[in-house]
């Protein structure tokens, strides 16, 4: 799943960086290119990072597959 739509940057890429030593939102978005276009990702990046699963997209209110 896209999490960073404007870069093209999908959840198995942040999980690899994670695993790979990233800890902060700045280095992924150093490493990924991430929310640096509309921000939009910023918070489920931050979930992310957090071990937390992502909040239901607003556009199917969890219908999807983020659920």
């Amino acid at each position: 799943m896209y999490v960073c739509v404007c870069n093209g940057v999908t959840e198995g890429q942040i999980a690899s960086s994670v695993a790979a030593g990233a800890t902060s939102y700045q280095q992924l978005r150093q490493q990924l290119g991430v929310g640096q276009g509309c921000g939009k990702c910023a918070r489920e990046i931050r979930q992310q990072l957090r071990g937390e699963a992502p909040a239901p997209c607003r556009e199917c209110n969890g219908a999807c597959e983020r659920r």
